[in-house]
């Protein structure tokens, strides 16, 4: 599961058979002749209790009794699918696990206990739960169980139906061993009575042959002015420092001969060290004013040199400490192989978002320890403007989205997911 983008689908169609849907990124949705856009993020109820929900998208979540979350496959509120907190057996006895209130972030709800993590992931179309379990932890008789209620559908095997039409279906969670991506298992998923209540219960399958199973949690850092860390540098006013400007720039003026490049550093900290990086995208803010004239290639490159961002500038890398070459893109200042890239529009579109995919696949690799210089190939007529961490806007700060998976045969992460036919 690690493996695949967020929006990818396989489905096995028949023995040997299988169908991939890509889905490269949700725009919108039709609802009454009406086109809506789709905002997957939890936003606030409005009920203290249980707060957070999903309204903006094809597949909307609401709250209900006991924080249960309801699924409103129709985007009807009278038909829902209604999913509460796990239960597990505590000497044979099913016990309902205090989860206690969750953080929210986007579009995930996450619960941390010592023994697991639980999350909720929205997509627009599906909703995925994932349970991440840590130090050894296995439940009792490797089961969970969750607390399920249908209104207004009926359940034919794992299919929900909406007047006897299949309207969404739950799939079946798996695991998979990050050395032997073939090697996936299924968890076994039926519908039980737990003290008299419909269950839907999960048996984890035997780890017996995984090398690694895969836990596929993901880290998003967009620091804000106090503790983001990025300024640019500008050949004609080569001894200013502008760290603490609200914008970023990389290229050259296309009304003068400013050359501007970009330093950016993100604390990475909170990546383990062991961590295999799935995927690994900085995404920059393009604001409103466009000052280049031509296509070019916006290139990420690791840097050698301690630079302070207080104190940076065309010539010096921090106070008495001059690059190797103005600017810092000498081999003594900078690496001249580049880890990401991203082709870049004469006219980029204005208040849109820029991604660049970085190709390291260990922390060790990802970052020296000193960030990364953000450079055009050409630095002729081609200079573009970022939102930088001094933004006032968060949206518009830089942020750096790492999916990774940890080689640790004691944990592991199983999902199950309920997807909108």
């Amino acid at each position: 599961m690690a493996l695949l983008n967020e929006y990818a689908e396989v489905v096995e169609v028949s023995p040997g058979r299988f169908q991939h849907t890509q889905n490269l990124k949700q725009v919108a949705y039709l609802e009454n002749g009406t086109l809506q856009f789709i905002n997957p993020d939890w936003e606030n109820s409005g009920i203290i209790e249980r707060p957070h929900q999903v309204v903006k998208a094809p597949v909307m979540v609401t709250v209900g009794e006991d924080g249960m979350r309801r699924i409103h496959p129709t985007r009807e509120l009278d038909r829902y699918l209604e999913i509460g907190a796990p239960f597990v057996k505590t000497g044979g006895v099913w016990g309902k696990v205090n989860l206690g209130t969750p953080t929210r972030s986007g579009s995930r709800l996450q619960w941390t206990r010592p023994q697991a993590n639980m999350y909720v992931d929205f997509g627009g179309h599906f909703v995925k739960l994932a349970i991440l379990l840590k130090g050894g932890y296995v439940p009792e008789d490797s089961q969970i169980a969750f607390p399920v209620g249908l209104t207004g559908f009926t359940r034919s095997g794992g299919n929900l139906l909406r007047d006897g039409v299949v309207i969404a279906r739950l799939d079946a969670p798996k695991m998979i061993d990050f050395s032997n991506p073939r090697d996936t298992r299924d968890i076994d998923g039926q519908f039980v009575n737990v003290n008299g209540q419909p269950h839907w219960l999960m048996t984890l399958p035997s780890l017996a042959g995984m090398v690694q199973p895969v836990i596929d949690p993901t880290i998003s850092l967009q620091p804000s002015a106090a503790a983001g860390i990025d300024a640019y540098v500008a050949s004609d006013t080569a001894t200013t420092n502008f760290g603490t400007n609200a914008s970023i720039f990389s290229g050259e003026y296309n009304a003068g001969a400013q050359v501007t490049r970009t330093f950016i550093k993100f604390d990475l900290s909170t990546l383990p060290s062991d961590a295999n990086l799935i995927l690994t995208t900085l995404t920059l803010f393009h604001l409103a004013t466009d000052y280049s004239d031509n296509a070019r290639t916006l290139r990420v490159y690791r840097v050698k040199r301690a630079w302070v961002e207080a104190q940076v500038t065309w010539n010096i890398y921090s106070t008495g400490n001059n690059w190797s070459t103005a600017g810092g893109f000498h081999t003594d200042d900078t690496e001249q192989t580049d880890i990401g890239s991203r082709a870049m529009l004469a006219n980029e579109p204005s208040n849109a978002t820029n991604v660049v995919t970085l190709t390291p696949t260990t922390k060790a690799n990802l970052d020296l320890g000193n960030g990364w210089l953000l450079k055009m190939d050409t630095e002729t007529n081609d200079m573009y403007e970022w939102g930088s961490s001094d933004h006032g806007t968060a949206a518009r700060r830089p942020k750096l989205d790492i999916t990774y998976a940890l080689p640790i045969v004691p944990k592991f992460m199983f999902y199950q997911r309920l997807r909108r036919q």
